[in-house]
């Protein structure tokens, strides 16, 4: 059998052969590889378009909801609960939230699905916080609750949209996107 082998491997046609046969394979692996990486990107790039037409808009009004709602606003908010900007503040939420729910999820990233349904819950608990919440507190350790509470929201928000944001980059990059 080792004769056999070593006569086989001695002939130069099946030398050839098999050579041709391997660096052809080769190639052919290495192109299906780099098709399949190129179709990838296709099929990123069009999702990432799609989420930029639909979702980005929304990115941009949380970051000026979440720019309005700091701690001193918060405080205010609290405070005066019959005041007009508690009102307003009721309304951007429940813009925030009419917005949310007229994207259609199918734009919306995988990689940012979890930080997106995040979003959508914590902007409806807000809005709980400022329509009911506010309205039912009794004493200050009332409304030391419904601060941190609303607080607590508000860092969520901040964070998921962060994550959004970072993860849009690592794809920019993988895309090859420039600003």
């Amino acid at each position: 059998m080792k004769k056999y082998i070593t006569e086989l491997f001695a002939d130069p046609g099946f030398v050839g052969s098999f050579l041709g046969a391997f660096l052809s394979g080769a190639i052919a692996l290495s192109l299906l590889i780099y098709q399949l990486r190129e179709q990838k990107k296709i099929v990123l790039a069009e999702k990432y378009q799609n989420y930029l037409k639909h979702v980005l808009p929304l990115s941009i009004d949380l970051n000026s909801y979440l720019d309005r709602l700091d701690e001193e606003r918060i405080d205010f908010l609290v405070n005066k609960t019959n005041s007009i900007k508690l009102r307003l503040v009721i309304g951007q939420t429940k813009e925030l939230i009419e917005r949310i729910n007229q994207i259609n999820e199918d734009f919306v990233l995988y990689d940012v699905y979890i930080q997106f349904e995040t979003i959508k819950v914590v902007a409806k608990e807000i809005d709980e916080i400022l329509k009911t919440d506010i309205k039912d507190m009794n004493d200050e350790a009332d409304k030391d609750f419904v601060k941190s509470s609303l607080l607590a929201n508000i860092k969520i928000l901040q964070k998921s949209s962060k994550d959004i944001e970072e993860k849009l980059k690592k794809v920019k990059k993988f895309l090859n996107y420039k600003e």
